[in-house]
């Protein structure tokens, strides 16, 4: 800092000033999760120990500087007090799918909307495989949540898995791809199914994707609340 001159010291307190009060932006978060991340939840762990009497197990996920979702666990339990390894005792690893898959879902990748409240596909050239497959959740995403009307629905993977054809028409996927949780997709499949669903949008010849029905809270499966080539007013999901 005493290098700076007076200009420079001045900006760099309004900065620091204004990043204390909000948030940094993206890529300085990014380099702070991956240089102070870890320290970060060992400090919160003692805390709450020391404080508290509580023992925490810690699971994280962000996005690095590549954009790319990164997922961690912090587990801190064996250097406090007489405790045991939450991650030696127990099997905590049925844990881990579920926690990434709800992690995707939170770190979305935003797609445009057209004028119907449809997503809308980019060009995917020199498209890394971590982004593609954040473009396939978001446009199936997108298009269960149009089809239950319901914009926090989560889409029902390994139900779709084992029973694709009562969730989607074979006309809307490529031949010898099936639909899967995107994080299980290879670049292979994921490549083909973004160039299928463009190739359809880029042609405008009828919908480019539609989910005929969805699964709701019993467990039983439920037409789309929509039919045609459009969403009806209620299932319309506005531009971002």
């Amino acid at each position: 800092m005493a290098e700076l001159d007076d200009d420079e010291l001045e900006k760099a307190k309004e900065t620091a000033e204004e990043w204390s009060n909000n948030c940094p932006p993206p890529e300085i978060q990014a380099q702070v999760a991956r240089k102070k991340g870890p320290a970060y939840m060992e400090h919160f762990s003692k805390e709450m120990w020391r404080q508290c009497g509580m023992r925490v197990f810690v699971m994280s996920a962000w996005k690095n500087e590549k954009g790319e979702v990164l997922f961690g666990m912090h587990n801190d339990n064996e250097a406090l007090g007489d405790g045991d390894s939450f991650m030696k005792m127990k099997d905590w690893e049925d844990i881990e799918p579920v926690w990434q898959e709800y992690a995707q879902e939170q770190f979305v990748f935003e797609l445009e909307m057209d004028g119907e409240g449809m997503p809308l596909l980019p060009d995917i050239t020199d498209t890394k495989l971590e982004e593609k497959k954040a473009m396939v959740r978001a446009f199936l995403t997108s298009h269960y949540r149009i089809c239950s009307g319901k914009d926090k629905a989560v889409v029902p993977w390994s139900a779709i898995v084992h029973s694709q054809d009562d969730f989607v028409a074979r006309t809307y996927l490529p031949a010898d791809v099936d639909l899967k949780e995107p994080s299980k997709l290879q670049n292979w499949d994921t490549t083909a199914l973004l160039q299928f669903w463009h190739a359809r949008q880029e042609r405008g010849e009828g919908p480019t994707f539609l989910f005929k029905a969805w699964k709701n809270t019993d467990g039983d499966m439920v037409p789309s609340v929509i039919s045609g080539k459009s969403p009806s007013p209620q299932a319309r999901i506005g531009r971002k």
